[in-house]
């Protein structure tokens, strides 16, 4: 019998070794274990995984055998050699060890080990779960921090950048462990509970609604006198142009009005269209031949910039067009309006483009606009604001006397210590997300208290005790005790899950009456925060944690070799990889789709950057088609029966907003829509992976790699993390001058023995990938700097731009571990969709990460089985999925 590089010296010496580490196998609880199992680890393993070999990093004899002394939290060697023990395993079921060149095990033998350790390792994992919860004490991070805030007290205002980054547990900042809490988290926090309570008081009596009409032409000469010949120009009927040309973008900012109250909302109404500055024959002519996109927001009044709360819009060329859009002003900011950048089409209209150019005819502004509430059906204006009321209750608001300092109204009570009581009872179960004790009111009475005998006012000593309970542990972590959770935790859990913030009145109805928890209540509410507006917090946060789209801004495309990208086109692609998500939700589509789909959804812009135009004109509705310009990336339909079941009467008609809540910033722009598009024959589009966000966030802002895309794949779309790279081999920097291909690159490190076995794995996802470029786009060749002096040259609005060349052809051709091959992208996916469970039990294994706040567990591969199990007739649809998720013991207890 040949035992490959084994020989008989070598074998002698592991006894010797095995002999040496019998003090450690007896000092662990062995006593449970059958016969063959230490013998399978003596006679495949320790060989080369002991203390002096240690191969790949192992030393199998330091590690404690699995026991319910992995029930102690705090130790963190028994937990370490847990995990170990997990990646042992999962090795041995895969058949990557032992080695192919090693002697073998047989199946008996491999079975008895995989059973008896996968059994051990199940019992350690559930006893830790019972005793200790799966689930550290979690801390809200700080984007649910600004969502409860924002819900809670009826505000908007900006608070997630006062507050410090989050920590990541494989790409999600909602697992407790990775949630920290230091003394800049606490300062931090003061602050902005203190903005926030100051936001939500009114400080004067209802401000009155006004209505105004200005332009920039009659607003603009006062301040610019200089400027207006390079960025501004008069077009044909006298109204002024915004002209972005020579290198630069101009931005319309409107500098003649100025929020009469800051921080209030105003709703913008504009007239404008798009022209064109051509050079024809020597000459400067004004063109109205193309359409334009224009970037609009609100900006600071006293410096030209890039406008906050962006959206988009197309212009015409044909006629001016209205276009309507609310925002919330911050002090010395106003209206702003640019147009935004375009690559020119060919060469021809490069040599004619001296600038692209936004005609405003005039700006409406209406403010500020105060809240709405109904009454006996109609609508009627609410002052003071939700969250005043909240704090303050219908107490008075009383003018100040002349002189004292601080604002010009105050609230009054004839009852202080009577009227905070009350308010502190009614404010603190809302906040803490459960039912308070007396002494949890008494405590911050008292505060209330003290701060009212040190002299200052009501409403300040009242926001002090508001203060201390938005900074309290109460409010920034989550209230979960090991074991079954309660109907609030239960409600909690579901609500920052589906919505990024503390649960709604109904929720909390339900809760109070313990009939939350009841599996028909609890797929029901699950369908109702589905349909919710903050649900597009959900699809915003699991995406960016799962597709790490979160990091979209961390690379920036090279504009020499990716001239055609801009910030519109990235926006467009984001809404995309969301907007698709929403559909597989909405419509409860497996997940098969994830890998590959028969539909994309598109907007002009994605559609012009896939070479789709044509699929996209023909599935627009027949009054949108002359300007491509009605698509939906905003707003989504939903599934009738289902709205009818869980949502009678919907104001929205069943269309609800994706991108973005209208009441924190701007509202959706026209042009940001994208509809779903039925994909033609051949396409290398549909599904994730071939989603420009994806392909963006994979790859740097210069070259695409291989081993970083198939990384991305196993990990996110598989669940099957590669592991780390040794720490002696050098990254692999692809050759933007073309002289070497990555192919050629990446062979040196697949004929090293030491990266061999996970190039195997990564390589095959990521030169399937290699046909899409950095920012997405289709490619047969790499694009190249050109190394000549000559360099070639592109107009790109009226600025020269250095141009790329083409160079080497792309190869995507492979095989997987197994020996099955594929030629390009089509054939890949097909491959991928042969284990559609694999696929499924990722995005169980995400979602379950997600809505509970801890990465799965050993003892959790019983509860993913058996979900996927319930949905595999059907195709493990995406909605099934989640529902299996929250109705599961992982999720209904900690």
């Amino acid at each position: 019998m040949s035992f490959g590089k084994t020989s008989y010296l070598r074998r002698a010496q592991a006894g010797v070794t095995l002999l040496m580490a019998v003090a450690v196998w007896r000092a662990v609880d062995c006593t449970a274990a059958p016969p063959g199992v230490s013998e399978f680890l003596d006679t495949y393993c320790i060989y080369c995984h002991d203390a002096d070999t240690q191969e790949a990093g192992l030393d199998i004899t330091s590690l404690d055998w699995p026991s319910d002394a992995a029930t102690s939290v705090g130790d963190s060697q028994v937990n370490s050699s847990h995990v170990t023990w997990q990646r042992i395993l999962s090795k041995v079921t895969s058949g990557e060890m032992p080695p192919a060149s090693e002697e073998r095990p047989s199946e008996v033998s491999a079975r008895r080990f995989r059973e008896f350790l996968g059994s051990r390792l199940h019992q350690t994992s559930l006893s830790r779960q019972r005793t200790h919860g799966r689930v550290v004490y979690r801390r809200l991070n700080r984007s649910e921090y600004t969502h409860t805030l924002h819900d809670l007290l009826g505000i908007s205002t900006p608070l997630q950048e006062m507050l410090p980054e989050d920590g990541t547990a494989q790409g999600f900042d909602k697992v407790g462990r990775a949630l920290n809490l230091s003394v800049a988290h606490l300062e931090r926090y003061l602050r902005a509970a203190d903005l926030a309570l100051r936001e939500a008081t009114a400080t004067t009596p209802k401000p009155q609604t006004r209505l105004i009409r200005t332009d920039f032409e009659e607003t603009w000469h006062d301040y610019n006198h200089g400027f207006q010949n390079s960025q501004w120009i008069n077009a044909d009927d006298g109204n002024l142009a915004i002209v972005s040309g020579g290198g630069s973008i101009a931005h319309g900012t409107l500098r003649a009005w100025t929020p009469p109250v800051a921080g209030a909302r105003y709703r913008f109404r504009f007239r404008a269209r798009a022209m064109m500055k051509r050079r024809v024959e020597g000459e400067d002519v004004l063109a109205y031949d193309r359409s334009i996109i224009a970037r609009v927001g609100i900006a600071s009044q006293f410096k030209d910039g890039l406008a906050q709360s962006q959206s988009f819009y197309e212009l015409s060329p044909d006629d001016y067009r209205e276009f309507v859009f609310e925002a919330r002003v911050p002090a010395q900011h106003t209206f702003s309006i640019a147009p935004h950048r375009i690559v020119p089409r060919d060469g021809d209209e490069r040599a004619m483009v001296q600038g692209m150019c936004v005609v405003v005819d005039w700006i409406d502004i209406e403010g500020p606009l105060h809240e709405t509430a109904g009454t006996d059906g109609k609508e009627a204006s609410s002052w003071p604001p939700r969250g005043h009321k909240l704090l303050y209750g219908n107490l008075p608001l009383r003018p100040v006397a002349s002189g004292i300092p601080g604002p010009p109204y105050r609230v009054h009570s004839n009852q202080p210590e009577v009227d905070a009581g009350r308010l502190l009872a009614r404010f603190l179960p809302m906040a803490f997300r459960r039912p308070v004790s007396d002494s949890e009111i008494e405590s911050h009475l008292e505060l209330f208290k003290e701060q009212l005998a040190a002299g200052r006012p009501f409403d300040d000593a009242l926001r002090a005790a508001y203060k201390m309970a938005l900074t309290s542990p109460q409010f920034l972590f989550l209230s979960e005790q090991p074991g079954k959770l309660d109907d609030f935790a239960v409600a909690a859990r579901l609500s920052y899950g589906l919505t990024g913030s503390l649960p709604d009145e109904q929720l909390r109805t339900l809760a109070a009456q313990g009939q939350l928890t009841q599996p028909d209540v609890l797929r029901l509410q699950t369908e109702r925060l589905l349909l919710q507006p903050h649900s597009t917090r959900f699809i915003q946060s699991f995406l960016g944690s799962w597709l790490n789209l979160r990091d979209i801004d961390f690379t920036q495309p090279d504009l020499k070799l990716y001239p055609e990208f801009d910030s519109y086109l990235q926006r467009s692609m984001v809404a995309e990889s969301e907007m698709f998500f929403r559909h597989l939700i909405d419509e409860n589509l497996s997940v098969s789709n994830i890998v590959d789909s028969d539909f994309v959804m598109l907007n002009a812009r994605l559609a012009e950057h896939y070479d789709l135009s044509d699929t996209f004109a023909a599935a627009l509705p027949d009054a949108a088609r002359p300007d491509l310009a009605r698509s939906a990336a905003s707003w989504h339909s939903t599934d009738a029966a289902r709205q009818r079941q869980v949502s009678k009467g919907d104001k929205n008609g069943g269309l609800l907003p994706l991108t973005r809540d209208p009441t924190e910033g701007v509202f959706p722009a026209e042009h940001d829509r994208l509809i779903r598009c039925e994909l033609p024959a051949g396409s290398p589009r549909g599904g994730v992976l071939t989603q420009g966000a994806v392909l963006k966030v994979s790859a740097n802002g210069t070259t695409t790699s291989p081993i970083v895309r198939g990384a991305y794949v196993l990990e996110r779309i598989l669940g099957i993390p590669p592991d780390p790279p040794p720490s002696n081999v050098p990254a692999v920097e692809p050759d933007t001058r073309g002289a070497t291909t990555i192919r050629e690159q990446l062979k040196k490190h697949r004929d090293s023995p030491a990266c061999a076995s996970c190039h195997a794995k990564l390589d095959p996802p990521g030169f399937a990938l290699e046909s899409f470029d950095v920012t997405g786009r289709w490619r047969e060749q790499y694009r190249i700097l050109p190394e000549s002096a000559a360099d070639k040259r592109v107009k790109n609005a009226g600025s020269d731009v250095r141009y790329y060349e083409l160079g080497p052809a792309v190869e995507t051709h492979y095989q997987l571990p197994d020996g099955r091959g594929f030629a390009d992208i089509h054939e890949f996916k097909q491959l991928m969709l042969e284990d559609t469970r694999q696929i499924a039990r990722c995005m169980v294994e995400k979602l379950m990460t997600h809505m509970t706040g801890g990465t799965p567990q050993f003892a959790d591969n019983e509860v993913i089985e058996q979900i996927l199990d319930s949905a595999r007739d059907e195709g493990y649809r995406l909605r099934d999925l989640l529902h299996g998720v929250v109705q599961s013991r992982v999720f209904l207890n900690k």
